[in-house]
């Protein structure tokens, strides 16, 4: 029984391992170049990290944006590669999946989409968070995080104003809105499902 037990215990701890690092290598590509690397992925940055997720990394002291374009596992990466020098994702965990939702889907998508004509009252453009089309027609998604409703962030009327604006320009343009607040952040799925629905049956 003891002698199993090693064994058992062996097994398990080895599986583990394997599963903790069979995806330990990430390859991105350099949105300035086109050009494809690959780092060692330590484990804890595993479960944050999507493929088409686009996240700015520190590369020879500068600020880049890559595009995660796969994973891989190899035996003796972490020996093999540099580390990933990972900085932060260029847009929130909600906006990753809802991106990763629509691209499971099969819609194409754009984000930070800027239109002409389409300013603050300082007359910088404003990007809409999400662009995709169904069945030709051009939808907007805003994701509100809590900083939205702060109203007292000395940023909330910013906030407030450009995403009056926003508004406006969808409705004269008969663009379908989606606006996600933080607290619906957990049915995200099913919320985009009622949209797409809502807009495929819409004949106007």
């Amino acid at each position: 029984m003891c002698d199993f037990t090693i064994i058992w215990r062996k097994f398990i701890l080895n599986e583990l391992r394997f599963v903790r690092e069979r995806q330990n290598v990430i390859l991105g590509r350099y949105n300035t170049h086109g050009k494809t690397y690959s780092w060692y992925l330590p484990y804890e940055l595993q479960k944050v990290i999507h493929v088409g997720d686009i996240e700015i990394i520190n590369s020879d002291g500068n600020k880049d944006k890559i595009i995660v374009v796969s994973f891989k596992y190899e035996k003796n990466a972490k020996l093999k590669y540099k580390n990933f020098p990972y900085r932060r994702g260029i847009a929130s965990w909600q906006v990753q999946h809802i991106c990763r939702y629509l691209k499971s889907l099969g819609y194409d998508y754009s984000r930070e989409r800027h239109f002409k004509g389409l300013m603050n009252e300082r007359g910088l453009h404003l990007g809409m968070d999400i662009v995709f089309c169904i069945n030709k027609r051009m939808c907007v998604i805003e994701y509100n995080g809590v900083h939205h409703y702060n109203n007292q962030g000395p940023r909330y009327k910013n906030f407030k104003k450009n995403m009056d604006i926003k508004r406006n320009w969808c409705r004269q343009n008969d663009m379908p809105l989606l606006e996600i607040p933080f607290w619906w952040q957990n049915d995200l799925d099913s919320i985009l499902n009622l949209f797409i629905t809502s807009v495929l049956s819409d004949k106007g």
